[in-house]
């Protein structure tokens, strides 16, 4: 009898939450996945940095000064690009929401060159946050290819992943964004 309790013990012991199938067993608000999400540490953000002198596509045909004072070193791909911001670092300024208590926001210029809609979908990587965007589209007067505006909005300062999507391609940047 106490060879079958410890195996049985070994065996509840071994069996990770990964082998319940869904729907059954523990649920996301039990304490073994309340301590699976990891953040980064707040000096750990790892900015996207561009390549200095680097042109944007011809077919931008950008014409300076940038949207935003904030912005410079262009990085992108086959659909998308944008003005990197300085040393990595977004400004905000609050903007208060009915619902969102805390919000900031951000003015921050796309470039398509592919028509379609923008979308935007952002995520803190230092620590819980909620996000949304106001996006443009290419068509708006500017092209494509063109400019596309966009207003950001954080639940507060930190770490913040953006993935922009255009035309079935995508191009992510990380940024801090600062306090206002």
């Amino acid at each position: 009898m106490i060879a079958t309790a410890a195996g049985a013990a070994l065996l509840a012991a071994c069996t990770s939450s990964a082998s319940h199938p869904a729907g059954t067993g523990r649920t996301a608000a039990s304490p073994a996945r309340t301590g699976s999400v990891r953040y980064l540490p707040p000096a750990a953000c790892p900015v996207t940095r561009g390549v200095a002198g680097t042109p944007p596509p011809p077919a931008l045909d950008y014409q300076p000064p940038p949207p935003v004072p904030y912005v410079h070193d262009w990085y992108g791909n086959q659909a998308l690009w944008v003005m990197l911001p300085a040393r990595g670092r977004l400004p905000s300024q609050r903007d208060p929401a009915a619902g969102w208590p805390g919000r900031l926001s951000t003015k921050f210029p796309w470039y398509g060159l592919r028509p379609g809609q923008l979308h935007v979908t952002g995520r803190r990587l230092d620590g819980p946050g909620r996000f949304a965007a106001e996006v443009g589209t290419v068509q708006q007067g500017y092209g494509p290819p063109g400019f596309v505006p966009s207003n950001l909005h954080w639940s507060g300062p930190g770490c913040w992943r953006l993935t922009a999507t255009l035309a079935g391609s995508s191009l992510s940047i990380t940024a801090r964004v600062n306090p206002p």
